[in-house]
């Protein structure tokens, strides 16, 4: 083979490469600003199955029903209706109209709550008034496949029952009512689609486990990044791969850069020569 031959296929190779390196560059850029773009939908936090969104939750009850909602899930996966899962998510709101504002079924349906349509999505709105907060709306959704066991008129009673007229008194935690209603919902669920033969809870012990409750574990509160969500749903919920990732396509950006910089100026030399 001529020199010639040889440099103009090797200029050949390189083109390949820049071309490609340019490609994966772009998709990465892509996938950053799509990511940032989908900030403004709703997505749930870390824990998934509570997304205190209000921030009226003790790290206590958060972490205590991120526990509950997993087992759940984990606990029913080998029924024939397998994969429930209870989703329950606050938001602090201005009036009734930002409460209407909030499409329930879409968000269902967004969050793939529970698999062969075994969900159930709580929403509980609050509205701060000064420095109270009170609780004023609820939003349920319930999977087709679940309903057949737990109908909303009786999800609907829990709520009406723990939430609005539980005997709690105004210094008392806003997580107690919540964690009864969820609690009598888990009970419901585990008798009434699964044949359990009791759920059991005491309140009293759980008011002595908020209070004495200490921990280094600090719960999310903020939605997933549009790519942290992409790799939950299938599965990977890993920070050390995320930030692997991350780096990984700053490492592709640089090297990109780096390589087209490198080519454009040999051009130019070549055309200083010339």
């Amino acid at each position: 083979m001529k020199p010639l031959e040889k440099r103009i296929e090797s200029n050949s190779y390189k083109n390949h490469i820049k071309k490609l390196l340019l490609m994966l560059t772009l998709l990465s850029l892509s996938i950053l600003l799509f990511s940032c773009q989908g900030e403004q939908s709703i997505r749930p936090t870390h824990q998934y199955y509570i997304n205190d969104f209000a921030g009226v939750l003790t790290d206590a009850t958060v972490i205590n029903i991120t526990a509950e909602g997993t087992r759940l899930f984990n606990d029913t996966d080998t029924f024939i209706n397998s994969g429930t899962q209870l989703v329950v998510s606050t938001f602090l709101v201005d009036n009734q109209e930002q409460v209407d504002a909030y499409d329930v079924t879409q968000l269902f349906n967004r969050w793939s709550v529970g698999e062969k349509e075994m969900g159930l999505l709580v929403l509980i709105f609050f509205q701060k008034t000064n420095n109270t907060i009170e609780l004023i709306d609820t939003k349920i959704e319930l999977g087709t496949q679940l309903v057949k066991y737990v109908t909303k008129a009786q999800l609907e009673l829990i709520i009406d029952q723990s939430l609005y007229h539980a005997t709690w008194d105004d210094d008392d935690f806003i997580d107690l009512p919540i964690m009864l209603m969820y609690y009598e919902i888990l009970e419901s669920i585990y008798m009434n689609a699964y044949d359990y033969v009791s759920f059991t809870y005491n309140m009293e012990v759980y008011e002595q486990y908020i209070q004495t409750y200490r921990s280094d574990i600090k719960p999310s509160r903020t939605s997933m990044s549009y790519i942290e969500y992409a790799l939950f749903q299938i599965g990977i919920d890993n920070e050390f791969f995320l930030i692997s990732l991350s780096m990984f396509a700053v490492l592709l950006i640089s090297i990109s850069y780096y390589v087209i910089r490198k080519d454009r100026n040999l051009t130019i030399l070549k055309r200083k020569r010339s």
